[in-house]
Order: structure tokens, then C-alpha cells, then sequence
């Protein structure tokens, strides 16, 4: 597994500013926590597939961050499973489901 924090330099309420990424050996990722600028906090692993990238990560993040509109860096394991032991993940995803099945009704 490969771990990576993307800060994505914009300022709205719509799309995270802060993103840590788990990345499997084919280079999809597996789980993923969105910081958001208002404080708005969401987390997907594979109980959400539909929300984590259908194609794999991508790789040359010199290009990437060569733009200025993001900001990847590698992480470790450990610094990646601390930033997920400061958010009860088990109720982000509880809530997605909820909302997920309210949507369902519609």
C-alpha cells in the first residue's frame, strides 16, 4: 500500500481541500479521507466504491504539483492511520449510508 496527502489549493465548500489517500498495489485507492474548508469532514473505503476513483491514482506528481493546483505528497502508513484515528470513520460511514438510502427512496 502506498499513502498520499493531496492539498488541492482552492477555497470552496464544494470540494475537499485536504486529501489523504490509501493506494493498493494496482493503484486504485481503498480508502480516502476529505478535509474540507468549512470543516466538513467525509471518509470512503470499499463500503463506498462508488466515491473512490474508478481509475487508478495518478502517478507523476512532479506534472501535478508542477501546476499549482495541487499539492501531492507521500505519507507513511502510520501518519496516515493516525489522521484517520482522529475521526470516528465507522459514523462518517454510517451516515453516508443513511443518506445513501434516503437518496434510494426518492
Amino acid at each position: 500500500m502506498l499513502y498520499y496527502k493531496t492539498i488541492w489549493n482552492h477555497r470552496n465548500d464544494y470540494d475537499p481541500t485536504i486529501m489523504y489517500s490509501e493506494i493498493d498495489a494496482e493503484g486504485f485507492e481503498t480508502k480516502r479521507l476529505d478535509i474540507y474548508h468549512n470543516g466538513h469532514v467525509a471518509y470512503f473505503d470499499n463500503r463506498t466504491p462508488l466515491e473512490l476513483g474508478e481509475a487508478p491514482y495518478p502517478s507523476d506528481f512532479d506534472a501535478i504539483n508542477a501546476t499549482g493546483e495541487f499539492d501531492v505528497s507521500e505519507i507513511s502508513a502510520i501518519d496516515f492511520e493516525n489522521i484517520l484515528k482522529m475521526y470516528d470513520t465507522e459514523a462518517f460511514i454510517e451516515d453516508y449510508c443513511i443518506k445513501l438510502a434516503r437518496w434510494a427512496e426518492r
